[in-house]
């Protein structure tokens, strides 16, 4: 397994020198749940200076029609200096894909939706080389997922959840500042909540970490992500130093114990 940076500062090489094999960017302008955004030109200069350093492009807004000539040229752009794939949200990607006759591996990334090797295994015959797995199923279910497909799999190994998206603008419209860190009031759980250009994210407010189980995710994964989020670049080194000469005891006292949906299936599912 390659573990892979999803930044918010730019000092790719500190984590580079931990121990990072690659970096996965959420791109301005076409993504939405992060606390940082790179521009295009920002990954150009990237793809420039450590061309051999894996670079993947997160890309999951929803498209408008407003949206789809500029993502025509940027998908020709991202193609034509080699990108190592794009996460991708939106079908009209992939569209644009076959259209161009572009050669960018493409990722399935649908936050809550990438739960079963049937839909991976559609989408696979139309040029889809792999996917970013739901944080909402359980371990058993990523393994029967790894065991149904030849997809390439994702999954996060260290990062707050994203809970829900909306296209409004809730803070900017009551003159609050983002990030902003809210209580739900019964139970009084902490979530942040992010307004960008395309709405607002609420992001539950632990870390997801999933240490204890890293070295069975080894025969799973084809790459793990280490979200920086809110770290500071000395604490997020070490996680990236623990978790490539791995330590489960020093990443659990960095990150947390919060292990999400891996033994308790979520009550947010459909049953037969």
């Amino acid at each position: 397994m390659q573990l892979l940076s999803i930044p918010t500062d730019h000092n790719f090489s500190d984590y580079l020198a931990c121990g990072i094999d690659g970096f996965l960017f959420p791109l301005e302008d076409f993504s939405c749940d992060f606390f940082s955004f790179f521009s295009l030109d920002e990954i150009k200069k990237f793809r420039e200076e450590k061309s051999t350093v894996p670079c993947f492009i997160i890309m999951n807004k929803m498209i408008e029609n407003k949206d789809l000539d500029c993502l025509r040229k940027t998908l020709i752009e991202l193609d034509a200096i080699k990108i190592d794939g794009v996460y991708f949200y939106d079908l009209a990607i992939l569209q644009m894909k076959s259209e161009e006759s572009l050669s960018i591996p493409l990722f399935l990334f649908q936050t809550h939706m990438v739960t079963n090797s049937k839909t991976l295994n559609f989408y696979q015959k139309y040029g889809v080389s792999g996917a970013f797995l739901s944080n909402e199923i359980t371990f058993e279910e990523m393994k029967k997922i790894a065991q149904g497909t030849s997809c390439s799999l994702t999954g996060l190994l260290v990062g707050y959840p994203v809970v829900a998206m909306s296209k409004r603008k809730l803070l900017s419209n009551l003159s609050m500042k983002s990030p902003l860190t809210i209580k739900e009031p019964k139970y009084e759980q902490k979530y942040f909540v992010l307004e960008g250009k395309e709405g607002t994210s609420f992001l539950y407010g632990k870390r997801f970490n999933a240490s204890f189980v890293y070295s069975e995710l080894k025969g799973i994964l084809i790459y793990g992500v280490l979200k920086q989020d809110d770290f500071t670049t000395d604490t997020y080194c070490e996680v990236i130093r623990h978790y490539k000469n791995f330590n489960q005891e020093r990443v659990d006292a960095l990150v947390g114990r919060n292990r999400g949906f891996f033994y308790r299936k979520s009550i947010y599912r459909v049953k037969k």
